[in-house]
């Protein structure tokens, strides 16, 4: 009896099947010698070690939640989109070669599928500061402590607790 060939779009689910599971050596089997990795706000990885190396170091158990819609394919590229996720939808591409091994991974976050940083906030910036007193006349001793102690940076405690400072 002769068995069927797994569809492209069969090999997807399988890869997700895997990752959900947590079977990396299983998960590595799909891949190409030469398969690349792209995930965001993230450099690309490449070499099946170098994946397999990123693979291991994430956390286990990431997106639990995600419910993933029926993958589409499109060429040598199966496209698979999951919502629920902690920064909206994901969208995973998977690029086959020849012999039917995953040979470049694209994940893509939030938005319609570009990750969307949250908007820029410069708070951190305002913090209340003061700047060192600029003297102008600098004697024949050079700038000194006693000009240096000059505002807050005069103040000194009557104790301080700490003998490693």
């Amino acid at each position: 009896m002769a068995t069927a060939t797994a569809t492209r779009a069969d090999l997807a689910r399988r890869y997700l099947d895997y990752q959900r599971e947590n079977k990396l050596d299983e998960l590595l089997t799909l891949m190409a010698d030469d398969v690349s990795l792209t995930l965001p706000v993230a450099r690309v990885t490449s070499g099946k070690p170098a994946v397999e190396q990123q693979l291991r170091s994430r956390p286990a158990g990431g997106g639990a939640n995600v419910e993933w819609l029926d993958p589409e394919e499109e060429g040598d590229t199966v496209t698979l989109v999951g919502t629920g996720g902690r920064f909206g939808a994901i969208r995973l591409m998977l690029t086959f070669n020849a012999e039917d091994k995953v040979c470049k991974v694209e994940v893509s976050l939030g938005g319609p599928y570009g990750f969307v940083p949250p908007p820029l906030n410069m708070a951190w910036a305002k913090a209340p500061t003061e700047r060192p007193p600029r003297p102008k006349d600098l004697g024949p001793e050079g700038f000194t402590l006693r000009m240096a102690d000059a505002g807050s940076y005069g103040w000194a405690p009557d104790h301080w607790p700490y003998q490693n400072d």
